[in-house]
């Protein structure tokens, strides 16, 4: 029996899908094409609370320090993986000129479940509750991990989706006389 050639509509419509999904791996991997350069830092002006009920409000980190906004969720292996490193940068940098909030944005992440996984990864950030997904949503956060980084001024100066193997070179750009650590 005679095998007959596949169809060349079958290769165009693979092509198709393939294109499809390179364009989408770059949007998502290369944020500022989804508007995160509209994000302003009245946009991000936000209140939330600890793990400990304590209110903690972005607009009173201005003019102060440094502020490292990390989304991340409790169930998202990325976000587990990228603890130690922010454990490292948390000690390494100045805690009066920068700060590192981890916003949870785990809408069904209970407050055991991310005690028990800052217990176990020793994150020793303040951790911040996103329970309605409001910031997540006015920050534009498709993905988790993403990070944000806030310059002392109130502006965005970085947001990326993984730190890298050394976080703590990589965040030398952000010293300069505007933002000194």
């Amino acid at each position: 029996m005679h095998k007959h050639p596949a169809h060349p509509n079958k290769y165009l419509s693979s092509l198709a899908f393939f294109l499809c999904f390179v364009a989408l791996q770059y949007l998502f991997s290369n944020p500022q094409h989804l508007g995160a350069e509209e994000l302003t830092a009245d946009i991000l002006d936000f209140s939330l609370k600890t793990i400990d009920g304590t209110d903690v409000r972005l607009e009173d980190y201005r003019g102060k320090k440094i502020v490292h906004l990390l989304f991340w969720a409790t169930w998202c292996p990325h976000c587990l993986m990228e603890m130690p490193k922010i454990k490292e940068i948390y000690h390494a940098l100045d805690s009066n000129t920068y700060e590192i909030l981890a916003i949870d944005v785990g809408i069904n992440d209970s407050l055991k479940r991310i005690r028990k996984i800052q217990k176990k990864y020793e994150i020793p950030c303040k951790i911040l509750l996103d329970e309605k997904g409001d910031v997540t949503k006015k920050c534009k956060i498709v993905g988790v991990p993403c990070h944000i980084i806030i310059g002392k001024d109130g502006t965005i100066i970085d947001r990326f989706n993984e730190l890298p193997k050394d976080p703590l070179v990589y965040l030398n750009k952000y010293i300069t006389p505007e933002n000194p650590l």
